[in-house]
């Protein structure tokens, strides 16, 4: 299944360049936010079981995620 807007055989630009998955289209971006997004989730639930250590590695890259996101969705845009 190609993505909205592209043919079949097209030589995907950054205009263009996305993953289809089960529940949609997500552009990388997105993944890196989600990926934070996961992370910090996981920092929680490290932190609440008493795995403060890892708590903050955990926290340390959701907080990188959000760092480079940005300059993601800007430099394939």
């Amino acid at each position: 299944m190609c993505p909205a807007g592209s043919r079949h055989g097209d030589i995907p630009t950054a205009r263009t360049r996305t993953t289809t998955w089960i529940l949609g289209v997500y552009d990388p971006a997105c993944l890196v936010t989600l990926a934070g997004v996961l992370m910090a989730g996981a920092a929680i639930a490290l932190a609440a079981v008493g795995r403060i250590e890892l708590a903050l590695v955990g926290l340390m890259l959701a907080g990188l995620a959000d760092l480079f996101d940005g300059a993601v969705a800007r430099r394939l845009r």
